[in-house]
């Protein structure tokens, strides 16, 4: 049996890593989130971090293959310079051959004079034999006997719990408890994926539940919290950074873009006191055209209205001393390729530039993906849900953002400017799931 543990930038990526080395019957153990640099906690990079563990017999340490023997062994005198000996004491004697400083492969042939004998002669390089390549350790101290007992026990009932739930999984919820069979059909009704909801039963198995109590499924939540990574707000640019920083929001129609890009001018302008500017493609509706002009109106910023990719680069160069600009597009329809292939062309703009994903969580998982699947050549950086407030399911909104891997900026909870929108955090989303189930 094996047991590692794996680090990555995404969730989706450790899984891979998971299921590369332990094959896909491994068992995920363990997940947890943390920040990897930065200083002081701050400015880190968000990292993902899997105990997993799968029944494979260790195999033990490598051995390289024996390298090829040599056509000839090197002599010492092609290896290494050899100083010259010192003057014979009689002058008189007969000269006898010297061993170059400078190595030669080959001896030079010998002058005239008697051959030397065997005592003068240097011994021959005793045989190099060809040594297998260990993988390198570091020496660990011996253990006593009763430690190494204890601990082929302790891995030992470790197998035998993790044979267990694996059992337990493929048998599948007909041999669990009855409160925890209920409580799967539960899970699966908030629209969390089976996968993910496999894999939350696990944690549930290894603990030997009986029944999801509240304490153990609140216990649960942190790591819950690696399904739906979060970047928290947009920050700001700071003084040396390249002006402006362009925002754009993008999705489908009807999920609240404009509302949202006007809390965010709003809060922008008001909480960070940037110069922010607001433009406008969405020109298939005239209401909305009308609604972020009275928007820009009332919080002090400029708003401009495009309808060509050109037009669009134009109004941002005229924005470049600004240190945001928020770009609001029409609602597309994830049906309608050339609309989409139309909003790809818009938004290649100079960086930098973030694409925010706009969808409402009240959409449900099938239609989620499917808007996923469409949007996803527009280059999306970010996802933005909202209707927080309006929807009783979040499985859905937690799949979607695992299944797409790209991090939550910003959960809304209402149509009130500029409040009503709060930086997405994974932990307040876990807690989503978890007050669904208990309910």
């Amino acid at each position: 049996m094996k047991i590692r543990q794996y680090t990555a930038a995404t969730m989706q990526e450790a899984r891979l890593k998971v299921k590369l080395d332990l094959g896909p019957n491994a068992v995920i153990l363990q997940t947890r989130s943390f920040k990897k640099g930065g200083l002081f906690g701050l400015f880190g990079k968000d990292m993902v971090e899997i105990l997993a563990a799968a029944d494979i017999p260790d195999s033990g340490p490598i051995l390289a293959p024996r390298p090829a023997p040599a056509a000839a062994e090197p002599t010492l005198s092609a290896t290494v310079p050899v100083a010259p000996p010192p003057a014979p004491p009689q002058p008189t004697a007969p000269a006898t051959p010297v061993a170059s400083p400078v190595p030669a492969p080959i001896p030079a042939a010998p002058v005239a004079g008697p051959a030397p004998t065997p005592a003068q002669a240097p011994p021959p390089p005793a045989p190099i034999e060809p040594v297998a390549v260990v993988e390198s350790r570091a020496a660990a101290p011996a253990m006593p006997d009763k430690d190494v007992a204890e601990l082929k026990e302790a891995m030992g009932e470790v197998k035998r719990m993790l044979q267990a739930v694996t059992s337990q999984l493929e048998k599948g919820p007909r041999d669990w408890p009855e409160p925890l069979a209920r409580f799967y059909d539960r899970i699966l009704a908030s629209e969390l994926s089976v996968d993910l909801a496999k894999e939350f039963m696990s944690w549930l198995l290894v603990k030997e539940a009986q029944e999801p109590t509240p304490e153990l499924v609140r216990s649960l939540e942190a790591q819950m919290a690696v399904w739906a990574p979060c970047s928290g707000a947009i920050a700001p640019p700071l003084p040396g950074d390249p002006k402006p920083k362009i925002i754009a929001l993008v999705g489908p129609t009807g999920v609240g873009k404009t509302t949202t890009i006007a809390k965010l001018a709003a809060n922008f302008r008001l909480l960070h006191q940037q110069d922010v500017g607001l433009i406008t493609i969405d020109t298939y509706r005239v209401a909305a055209v009308e609604q972020l002009r009275t928007y820009g109106d009332i919080i002090g910023i400029p708003v401009e209205v495009v309808v060509t990719p050109n037009a669009l680069r134009d109004a941002i160069a005229r924005f470049s001393n600004k240190g945001v600009v928020l770009v609001d597009t029409a609602g597309r329809s994830p049906s309608n390729k050339m609309h989409l292939h139309e909003l790809r062309g818009f938004l290649d703009v100079p960086q930098p530039r973030e694409v925010h994903l706009v969808l409402s969580a009240t959409t449900n998982r099938s239609n989620l993906q499917r808007i996923t699947e469409a949007f996803s050549p527009v280059g999306v950086d970010r996802i933005i849900f909202t209707k927080i407030d309006e929807s009783a399911t979040f499985g859905a909104m937690v799949s979607t953002a695992h299944a797409l891997g790209k991090p939550v900026s910003y959960l809304t909870t209402g149509q009130s400017v500029p409040d009503d929108i709060k930086p997405a955090d994974a932990l307040a989303i876990a807690r989503l799931l978890t007050d669904e189930w208990l309910s």
